[in-house]
């Protein structure tokens, strides 16, 4: 029979083993994002010229924690032209089905 000290000792090791899948697991997948974004980037940007000949400053909201966060919010509350579209849409069809 096993001792009470050497069941708990194999729990333990147990549990160090499932977080050490799970902390191998978090490390690929971030891997994985950077590397697809990193190509995305590239992709996209690849026949960009650098401008080395003038130095641009970020625009003075950019340059706070507050106007960085205001900035994100303007991003993700401004709506795309997709979804400009489908609003649209949305509204004509409301509004011809409240006529019938």
């Amino acid at each position: 029979m096993d001792s009470p000290e050497k069941s708990k000792r194999l729990t333990d090791e147990k549990l160090e083993a499932m977080i050490a899948a799970i902390l191998r697991a978090g490390v690929l997948t971030a891997a994985i994002v950077v590397g697809i974004s990193g190509m995305l980037y590239l992709i996209v940007h690849h026949a960009d010229q650098p401008r080395y000949r003038t130095f641009e400053l970020e625009s003075s909201n950019l340059t706070s924690v507050g106007g960085i966060l205001s900035s994100a919010r303007r991003m993700v509350a401004t709506p795309t032209d997709a979804s400009r579209a489908r609003s649209s849409a949305r509204h004509r069809s409301n509004a011809l089905a409240a006529l019938i």
